[in-house]
């Protein structure tokens, strides 16, 4: 059998064969690419890789976010990012498979998780030193079973709570502009409220009515006594009364 084993210098071809199995072994270790979101589904995002120049077309791949359970950022498709590798299997606690992970040698597209990048585009923020939370949405603070939940976008400030639930502050309360009730002023525990009531302004009760009454104004007129004199007005309330 011809060979050219008297042609090739083994010193070359070993280099040559040793860089092979190198470059091999790595195309099959995890790539950290950057990639950018085409859809989500809660915690988990599908993802394509905005690369050039690549000798292959790279599918899209469906990975979970980086992150906790209970802060949920609002991913959009477009939304830049990249991906990292893990060193085993993650199916069994990311919920996009099963089992128990081991040190098997997987694909290399088959460990990937996606975080978010910062981008030099995006709007400045009031303070750089404050913690910022927007949505496209506005954002919502609620509790695990969304008893009480707190909406903020930009027609409204919501806070829904359960039947029973108290809303509390410590400390003064400053509003600067009215006050719209739909209830009643009542104590803490639920019966009159015994507090004072103070303001330099009128209160007026049915205003806006045909029967409006201002406290500080009303008067009273006297029923008949049968005195023979004519009935008038009682004087208007006045302080201490």
């Amino acid at each position: 059998m011809a060979s050219n084993v008297q042609k090739t210098a083994i010193a070359r071809t070993l280099n040559q064969f040793a860089q092979r199995k190198v470059r091999g072994t790595l195309a099959q270790l995890g790539q950290a690419l950057p990639a950018q979101v085409v859809s989500r589904q809660g915690g988990i995002v599908t993802v394509k890789f905005p690369l050039t120049g690549v000798p292959y077309t790279l599918p899209n791949v469906t990975v979970p976010i980086v992150g906790a359970e209970y802060v949920r950022l609002p991913i959009q498709a477009g939304c830049p990012g990249m991906v990292m590798t893990a060193d085993a299997y993650l199916g069994g606690v990311t919920g996009l498979g099963g089992g128990v992970a081991n040190l098997t040698q997987r694909a290399n597209l088959a460990t990937l998780v996606w975080t978010p990048l910062g981008n030099k585009a995006w709007p400045a923020v009031e303070d750089d030193n404050a913690l910022v939370l927007y949505g496209p949405n506005g954002v919502i603070i609620r509790d695990k079973d969304k008893k009480n939940i707190l909406t903020i976008n930009g027609s409204t400030v919501k806070l829904s709570m359960s039947g029973g639930t108290q809303f509390e502050i410590d400390g003064d309360v400053v509003l600067k502009g009215d006050l719209l009730i739909q209830g009643n002023i009542k104590s803490e525990t639920g019966g009159t409220y015994a507090g004072a009531l103070e303001t330099s302004g009128a209160v007026i009760a049915g205003f806006g009515g045909a029967d409006q009454v201002g406290l500080q104004t009303h008067t009273h007129t006297q029923s008949n006594d049968s005195h023979g004199d004519t009935e008038q007005p009682t004087a208007a309330p006045t302080a201490g009364t």
